[in-house]
């Protein structure tokens, strides 16, 4: 883990071939970033709903 991976200023497509095998430190980066993402958003648009 000697380098930063910086999120979109890098093409996911890359990540396609390998995204459902196994996944190396960097992959698990930035899929966990977006599934962290996808995971607030949709809390705020739960409490928004449930008022």
């Amino acid at each position: 883990m000697g380098r930063a991976w910086p999120g979109p200023a890098r093409p996911i497509r890359p990540m396609g071939r390998n995204f459902n095998g196994t996944h190396g430190p960097k992959f698990q980066r930035i899929t966990h970033g977006l599934k962290w993402a996808e995971y607030r958003t949709k809390r705020k648009l739960s409490k928004l709903l449930s008022q």
